[in-house]
């Protein structure tokens, strides 16, 4: 009788055992998965910094840039009352654009706070409420995510129209510049291509630019309405007549 309750008491401390260690398993597995996810958390945090510095020098430099232009361009733009027109509308879609880089710097400000808090809140919750922040953390970042594209397609417009405001005030190599810049941000604006070929055409006498230029802005824009005219100036650059 005393064996048998000894052999009992045996088989009981054991299951004690295997259950203790099966959860110390399953506890170590959900802390290597949350230090994981709050490993990965701090790497976008750490991204969103250096975007949100990036932007902030860029906003600096486009300050600076466009205050050179102003000035460069009163005497310029006053000589013609449609080139006064043009230029003031230029002048109202960049402060347009300066408004919205702004308001959304702002924005991606207030989601680096927000997912630092939730970073915080991830690290003291309990293990309830870590399936919810971790929803939490994945919306947050397709938000960022969302709004870095916006930001990216904004300042691709921005330099646009900077390279329109300095080819109208004769800064040719700043005009090319910002048309470069656009494009590097957003490679499928035609309109940047076509007027890159002009400047290559016309200032910079560079044929073999011009051409390749106008290439690709009817290999963007084919069914574009200058289609014939475009190609006529493509084989005369080519061919050395024009």
């Amino acid at each position: 009788m005393r064996k048998t309750f000894l052999l009992i008491l045996g088989v009981i401390a054991l299951l004690v055992v295997v259950a203790l260690g099966i959860g110390v398993l399953v506890l170590l597995s959900e802390h290597k998965r949350l230090t994981t996810q709050l490993r990965q958390g701090d790497e976008l945090f750490q991204k969103m910094q250096q975007e949100a510095s990036r932007l902030e020098a860029e906003k600096v430099q486009l300050t600076r840039n466009y205050e050179a232009l102003q000035n460069d361009a009163v005497s310029y733009v006053a000589q013609n009352t449609t080139v006064q027109e043009e230029a003031k509308d230029l002048h109202s879609r960049l402060t347009d654009a300066e408004t919205l880089l702004r308001d959304q710097a702002n924005e991606l400000q207030r989601l680096q706070r927000q997912l630092e808090r939730l970073h915080r809140e991830a690290a003291r919750a309990k293990a309830d409420k870590r399936k919810a922040l971790s929803s939490a953390v994945t919306e947050l970042n397709g938000k960022i995510a969302s709004l870095e594209a916006r930001l990216k397609q904004e300042r691709a417009v921005h330099q646009y129209n900077l390279g329109v405001v300095y080819a109208q005030a004769q800064r040719y190599d700043e005009a090319i510049e910002a048309y470069q810049r656009s494009l590097e941000l957003d490679p499928k604006n035609a309109d940047a291509y076509y007027n890159l070929g002009l400047l290559y055409e016309r200032i910079e006498a560079q044929p073999e630019k011009a051409a390749w230029h106008y290439r690709k802005y009817l290999e963007l824009n084919p069914t574009a309405q200058d289609q014939e005219e475009v190609e006529r100036w493509i084989d005369m650059l080519t061919a050395g007549v024009r």
